[in-house]
C-alpha cells in the first residue's frame, strides 16, 4: 500500500442550514411571513407619518395661521 493515498468522499455543496438540520421550505415559508411583515409595516409606518403631518397641519390650516400654498411647500406634495 506505499504510495497510494485515499481517495476523499465527494461532497456536495451544502446549502447553509442543511448542516443546521433546518428545512429548507420552511426556513422559506418564514422568510416569506417576515418579508410580508415588513412591507406590511413600511406601509403602516408611512400611513402614521401622513397622519401626523396631518396632525400638525390641520389646526395650523383651521386657525389660518398657515395657507396651503404654505404648507405644501413645507412638507412636500403628499401621495
Amino acid at each position: 500500500m506505499a504510495g497510494r493515498q485515499r481517495k476523499r468522499p465527494e461532497r456536495g455543496v451544502d446549502s447553509p442550514g442543511s448542516s443546521m438540520g433546518i428545512d429548507e421550505s420552511a426556513f422559506a415559508g418564514l422568510a416569506s411571513q417576515l418579508l410580508e411583515q415588513v412591507e406590511s409595516d413600511k406601509r403602516q409606518n408611512d400611513a402614521l407619518a401622513r397622519a401626523r403631518t396631518r396632525d400638525l397641519i390641520l389646526p395650523k390650516l383651521i386657525s389660518g395661521d398657515v395657507r396651503v400654498l404654505d404648507a405644501e411647500k413645507s412638507v412636500g406634495a403628499l401621495p
